[in-house]
């Protein structure tokens, strides 16, 4: 686990490059594939991977930042690279707003939906979060038969046969 706010940030780091990866991977014409009817769309679980880390550091960590959090206002890019965008500018806030904290700042309880939680708690659970629905956009990138990038070891798309283990 990630102790300091340079070993949050390098991971943080590392699971965005693998997410924008996953996000660039799917093609326009898929953006509103949903593979079941209470399912979100490929682009709204991508916008919900861009977005939710801006909710926390705005709203839960009251941290200043560019961009704010708006719901009402907050309209989802119609395209893949828009997507990125998006994904990439609220990753340079996110990263800018953190920075002015130091290590003192992540011990600090905040409200986690009712819950006291230290700062550096949320900041995994926020990457974790990141983590498991980028894990449900490589299968929709597969059921859609887009190539799947690699996230931590290369995929079938990116090895001439499958391994066998």
């Amino acid at each position: 686990m990630a102790t300091t706010l340079q070993e949050i940030l390098e991971r943080y780091a590392h699971e965005h490059a693998s997410t924008h990866a996953v996000i660039a991977a799917m093609p326009d014409a898929h953006a509103s594939f949903r593979p079941h009817e209470r399912s979100l769309s490929w682009g709204q679980l991508a916008w919900h991977v861009a977005t939710t880390p801006l909710y926390y550091v705005s709203e839960v960590f009251k941290l200043p930042t560019q961009l704010g959090w708006d719901l009402d206002s907050a309209r989802p890019p119609t395209t893949t690279a828009g997507l990125v965008q998006a994904l990439d500018d609220i990753y340079d806030e996110i990263v800018g707003a953190l920075r002015t904290k130091d290590d003192t700042w992540l011990d600090e309880m905040t409200d986690y939906h009712g819950t006291m939680k230290e700062k550096r708690w949320i900041l995994g659970h926020v990457i974790d979060h990141e983590i498991h629905h980028r894990g449900q956009m490589t299968v929709l990138l597969r059921l859609k038969d887009a190539s799947v990038p690699m996230v931590y070891g290369p995929t079938a798309d990116e090895c001439n046969e499958v391994r066998r283990f």
